[in-house]
């Protein structure tokens, strides 16, 4: 089980059972979609999003610059994408809004968004990622 078994199940969403954990006052929520998929969200709709119920995320555009940008297909052995512009009203809601160095911040705001992923066959484990910038 993928799922750690100190932290109770709180509820579901879209029908997932879903575990709760808050980190100074931001709900980080995951829950096991399958035997093989687990989602971990700050979000209130990103399982209903991932189970195709709501928007989904593939349908953005940051979304779909990036992956194409590393040939994301329809398999992969696993990938990782970040809203980076994201990040900024995440770690000062986690931290305070001073926590950040102004500079960091405008960096930050810059960026779109962040993926990597990586498909495995015979020859070994291929590893791409992307990173896109706001205009």
């Amino acid at each position: 089980d993928i799922l750690p078994e100190f932290l109770p199940i709180v509820g579901t969403m879209d029908d997932v059972a879903v575990s709760r954990l808050e980190l100074q006052g931001v709900p980080l929520s995951y829950g096991k979609l399958d035997g093989e998929t687990l989602i971990v969200t700050i979000g209130s709709d990103a399982i209903a999003s991932f189970n195709g119920s709501s928007e989904r995320l593939v349908d953005s555009d940051p979304f779909k610059r990036a992956a194409t940008e590393v040939a994301l297909g329809d398999e992969t052995t696993g990938f990782l994408y970040v809203d980076l512009d994201g990040l900024v009203p995440l770690i000062t809601g986690l931290a305070g809004p001073e926590a950040m160095p102004a500079e960091a911040r405008e960096t930050l705001q810059k960026l779109d968004a962040f993926i990597l992923q990586s498909n495995a066959d015979d020859s070994g484990t291929h590893v791409a990622g992307f990173v896109a910038v706001n205009r």
